[in-house]
């Protein structure tokens, strides 16, 4: 057994039988629209479920970041045993308009030394993010659950297995947020399925926790794409699309 295996069995078996405030995962972070956007996030007391017999308060601790990774506000939500809360940031901005930025999520019980659901071992938060854009009324639901990263790992090059459809779509809009303390830089491209040609590409340079939108109008004749990266800033942390269909539908997935 390597010693790192046997250091990662001892910490785990270690953390299991202490207070909760040990086993915190770091914050999840989401991307945020606002301007013609309304973004909200449900949020959930899901340890409750899993452990019912000793259910306990818990509180989300929000936080907005705008664009270039400053931060606009923040802000404790509470929910009781079993209890769930669908939450929009822009309420609690008091007037500061943000068109673009990242919100940051983390749980915690409301007594950090609570032990009786130490069994669940680290608890992450499991946020849903809905996108409802005010002009066409389009809806979208994503799922990506990216964590701020303290450290930087090794950052390799990635192609999506996701294939979109160029004989349906006119625009295509790659949101890339950096969830970590260093600036990013990558190229971002749209790759033919069948050759792996890029067949348009944009360089992005993000600050700390920052976001930046990268934006596509579709005039090639090649049927399917894909995404690629040459470099992503974190484990997950793959571009949000948004995908204007011809009809004027809106698509959006994590790529």
């Amino acid at each position: 057994m390597r010693p790192q295996d046997l250091k990662h069995i001892v910490n785990t078996r270690i953390r299991v039988h202490l207070p909760r405030c040990f086993n915190l995962s770091p914050p999840v972070l989401q991307l945020f629209l606002g301007g013609q956007w309304t973004t909200s996030f449900s949020i959930v007391n899901f340890p409750s479920f899993f452990s019912p017999l000793a259910a306990n308060y818990y509180k989300y601790e929000v936080s907005l970041y705008d664009e270039n990774g400053k931060l606009k506000c923040s802000k404790i939500e509470r929910l009781p045993p079993f209890g769930s809360k669908s939450i929009e940031p822009r309420e609690f901005l008091g007037g500061t308009e943000v068109e673009l930025g990242i919100v940051s999520f983390r749980i915690k019980p409301d007594t950090l030394l609570f032990r009786t659901d130490r069994h669940l071992g680290v608890i992450k938060p499991q946020i849903f993010a809905f996108y409802q854009n005010q002009d066409s009324r389009a809806i979208g639901l994503v799922h990506p659950q990216t964590s701020l990263l303290t450290k930087t790992s090794h950052r390799p090059a990635w192609t999506s297995n996701q294939v979109i459809d160029l004989a349906i779509t006119r625009k295509i809009l790659l949101y890339q947020i950096n969830p970590t303390h260093q600036h990013y830089r990558a190229t971002l491209a749209l790759r033919c399925i069948d050759t792996g040609s890029v067949i348009a590409e944009q360089n992005v340079s993000i600050p700390p926790l920052g976001t930046r939108c990268s934006s596509f109008n579709i005039e090639e004749k090649i049927e399917k794409i894909t995404i690629s990266a040459s470099q992503l800033p974190g484990p997950n942390a793959k571009p949000i699309l948004f995908a204007t269909h011809k009809n004027g539908a809106i698509f959006t997935s994590h790529t």
